[in-house]
Formats: C-alpha cells, sequence, structure tokens
C-alpha cells in the first residue's frame, strides 16, 4: 500500500526532497505512458518509516485522472 498526492511542482518538490536527504525510488519524476493517470508524471519517496508516497503531477491543462 501507499499514498498517492497530488502537487504542483514536482521537479521542485524532488529537489527539495533530495536536499533533504529523502529516499527517492528514482532519478526523478517519471512520465506515466499507460492508463487513466497517462500524461501524468509521478514519483515515489519513502517516509521515514519506509512507506511509500507517490507523489503526483498532472500535465499543464490535463484533466482530473479518470475524467475521460
Amino acid at each position: 500500500a501507499h499514498v498517492g498526492v497530488v502537487v504542483s511542482d514536482l521537479d521542485g518538490l524532488a529537489g527539495r526532497l533530495r536536499a533533504a536527504g529523502a529516499r527517492l525510488r528514482s532519478d526523478g519524476p517519471v512520465p506515466i505512458t499507460a492508463g487513466s493517470y497517462q500524461g501524468w508524471r509521478a514519483l515515489y519517496a519513502l517516509d521515514p518509516d519506509g512507506t511509500s508516497v507517490e507523489l503526483f503531477e498532472r500535465p499543464a491543462g490535463g484533466k482530473e485522472a479518470g475524467d475521460g
């Protein structure tokens, strides 16, 4: 299980997390290429207890996931 949070500046947040020593599961945000979140970007980080936190950024002018 994990928590997912929509954010508005995924690149900036990734940099701040890296600078704070957070554990990230990729080098940076990755594009989502299929499914209801296609076109969004995501980044997984681990909280201090090791729980995955998925950070999402919708595409500019993008719809909510599942809006077709």
